[in-house]
């Protein structure tokens, strides 16, 4: 949208600079060289618009396919008190080729795969989707080897802002962590009062 307002823009100082010279020379004609721009007709005009407009659009559905002819990775997060799920389906015209599964802390800069116990489906999870295909990891029941390895890697005590991330070939797609996972990772690191 702005790149739309800027060809409006130079396009008004365009006509604006014409009118100026044409002005110029009209109030005073002694000192100036007798020039008036031939400004053509209406049809010139509006054929001028019409190619200007024309090659916009071009840019702009160029663009547009290009964004759409991409690989993309859309995911499902399913959290039950001793089980945790990720699904992730191809959703992009082009194959996707997802090299990795993370969780991110943003704010520590680092992440950790998903490539440890107590998680299930890593390997498989690994390789090239064509579109519509869908692969699932689990991360079953014991969350606490888990939660030492997010916060000892990342850095991040509290578990707060986790992003899980697939990487594919060519690009990143990221969600935020379900919070609730979050909080069972915490809850896993508390130590138990007797």
């Amino acid at each position: 949208m702005k790149w739309i307002i800027l060809v409006v823009a130079l396009f008004a100082c365009a006509v604006c600079g014409l009118l100026g010279l044409t002005a110029g020379i009209n109030v005073n004609p002694a000192s100036t060289i007798r020039f008036i721009p031939d400004w053509g007709s209406f049809a010139d005009w509006v054929s001028g618009f019409g190619s200007v407009s024309a090659a916009v659009v071009a840019l702009y559905l160029a663009s547009l396919q290009r964004k759409n002819n991409t690989a993309k990775i859309e995911m499902s997060q399913y959290y039950e008190k001793d089980n945790y799920t990720i699904d992730l389906v191809s959703t992009g015209d082009k194959t996707a080729i997802v090299v990795g599964v993370y969780i991110r802390s943003p704010s520590h800069q680092k992440q950790i795969p998903l490539n440890r116990s107590p998680v299930d489906g890593y390997e498989k999870i690994l390789g090239r989707y064509e579109y519509g295909e869908k692969r699932r990891l689990t991360v079953a029941a014991y969350f606490s080897g888990l939660a030492r390895d997010i916060r000892d890697e990342t850095g991040n005590p509290n578990f707060e802002g986790l992003q899980l991330v697939v990487a594919t070939g060519i690009a990143e797609f990221k969600v935020k962590l379900d919070p609730r996972l979050s909080e069972r990772l915490r809850a896993s690191l508390r130590p138990v009062n007797d």
